[in-house]
C-alpha cells in the first residue's frame, strides 16, 4: 500500500506490547471473551446442498444456510462449515440485519476462492462479505483455512481490480477469532464502519512478495481490540485508515510485512504508543 501523509510505521514484532489509539469519539474497548457454545439452532451448510469437494460451487448452499439462520427468532443462531471438507465459494454477501441478536458463522472446514478466470468484473470488489450484521461472531478452531488463491491475481498489475478476501461492513459488536487465512487476492480482512469489534487469534499469511496483501485493513471504525494474532504478508500487517478511533492492539507477531501503519486520520489522535 502506498504511503500517504502523516504515516506512522511501527517496524517490529509486537509481543507483549500494547498500542492504544484514541480519537475524539470516546468509548470503552470491549474485553475479549469466548463465544457461548450453547446454540438453540444450527444450520450446517451441507444440509442445504453444499458438497465440499473443492470443485462444486457451494455458494448457493452457504447463502441458504445463512438466510435460514438469520431469520431464526432465537438469541443464538449459527451457521456451521463442517470440518474435513473443502468448499468452493464464489463472491458472496451475507446480509443483515438478522432477527437473532447474535449470530455465529463457524468455520471448521476449508473455504477456497474460485480461479481468477471465473470472476466477473461486477463481482471483483470482495470475496466473502458480511454487511449490517450486528452481534456477528465469526469463529474457527484453528484448523479450517480460508484460501483466497491469490497467486493468479498477483501477477496482474492492476491493484484496483483485485478483491478483498473477507470484508465486514457496518457490523457492530463484531467478534472474529481462531481463523487461518491464506493468500488473499488483496487485503485479507477489511473492517469498515464497525463499532465495537474484537479480533483475536488470527493466523494470516501470504508470500512476502505478494502485493498489497494487508493482514487487517481498518477504516471509519471505533472501539476495536486486536490481540494475539500472527500476520506474515506482503504489505501492512495492520493498516489503520481515516475516521478510525479507539483502537487497542497487543501481542501481534508481524513479519514479513510493512508493520503497523496509521494513515491520515480525520479525527484528533491522542494516547500513547
Amino acid at each position: 500500500m502506498e504511503t500517504f501523509a502523516h504515516v506512522l510505521v511501527l517496524w517490529w514484532v509486537l509481543l507483549g506490547s500494547s498500542i492504544v489509539i484514541e480519537g475524539n469519539r470516546r468509548g470503552s474497548i470491549r474485553n475479549n471473551h469466548t463465544p457461548s457454545t450453547h446454540f438453540k439452532t444450527t444450520q450446517d451448510v451441507t444440509n442445504f446442498g453444499a458438497v465440499g469437494d473443492g470443485n462444486t460451487d457451494d455458494s448457493k448452499a452457504f447463502l441458504s444456510a445463512w438466510e435460514a439462520a438469520c431469520k431464526k427468532k432465537t438469541n443464538n443462531a449459527k451457521v456451521t462449515v463442517p470440518s474435513g471438507k473443502t468448499f468452493l465459494v464464489s463472491p458472496i454477501q451475507f446480509e443483515g440485519p438478522c432477527t437473532s441478536n447474535s449470530i455465529t458463522f463457524e468455520i471448521l472446514g476449508d473455504i477456497v476462492a474460485p480461479p481468477r478466470s471465473a470472476w466477473t468484473k461486477k463481482s471483483a470488489d470482495e470475496w466473502l462479505s458480511f454487511h449490517r450484521v450486528d452481534g456477528l461472531i465469526v469463529a474457527g478452531n484453528g484448523q479450517g483455512v480460508i484460501d483466497g488463491r491469490g497467486e493468479s491475481w498477483w501477477t496482474h498489475g492492476d491493484d484496483k481490480s483485485r478483491p478483498t478476501a473477507l470484508r465486514f461492513s457496518h457490523c457492530n459488536e463484531l467478534q472474529v477469532s481462531g481463523l487461518k487465512h491464506r493468500n488473499s487476492q488483496k487485503n485479507h480482512v477489511s473492517i469498515n464502519g464497525c463499532n465495537g469489534a474484537t479480533i483475536s487469534n488470527l493466523d494470516i499469511r501470504a508470500p512476502a512478495k505478494s502485493p498489497n496483501t494487508d493482514g487487517i485493513d481498518i477504516s471509519a471504525s471505533t472501539n476495536l481490540h486486536i490481540n494475539n494474532c500472527l500476520m506474515a504478508t506482503g504489505d501492512d500487517c495492520i493498516a489503520i485508515n481515516g475516521g478510525t478511533s479507539n483502537v487497542d492492539i497487543s501481542n501481534i507477531a508481524c513479519g514479513p510485512g510493512h508493520g503497523i501503519r496509521c494513515y491520515d486520520f480525520s479525527t484528533n489522535l491522542h494516547g500513547n504508543v
